[in-house]
């Protein structure tokens, strides 16, 4: 259900940061998926919002819904939801 909707930018992102347990990476991302991925597996931690971003330096930016914190945290929890029904994961 997730792979078809995963572009390859976003699969390797997402690749790469599940296999470097050593670096602390975050993946930011404008596109639902991505967060409803990080949901699914339980790292919602990994994601973060433009947003997010923005406010570590002070810049405030009015910014379309798909990179805000509320934004990010909806997708991480439905992709959690999903996660607690099969949904998302490939069973054959």
């Amino acid at each position: 259900m997730y792979l078809e909707r995963l572009d390859p930018g976003e699969t390797e992102s997402l690749v790469h940061l599940l296999s470097d347990e050593e670096e602390e990476f975050y993946l930011c991302s404008g596109d639902a998926i991505v967060y409803r991925v990080l949901g699914n597996l339980k790292i919602t931690e990994k994601g973060v919002s433009l947003e997010e971003i923005l406010d570590q330096f002070g810049w405030r930016r009015s910014l379309e819904s798909c990179f805000t914190k509320n934004w990010r945290q909806q997708w991480s929890q439905t992709g959690l939801g999903d996660s607690m029904f099969g949904g998302g994961k490939r069973t054959k």
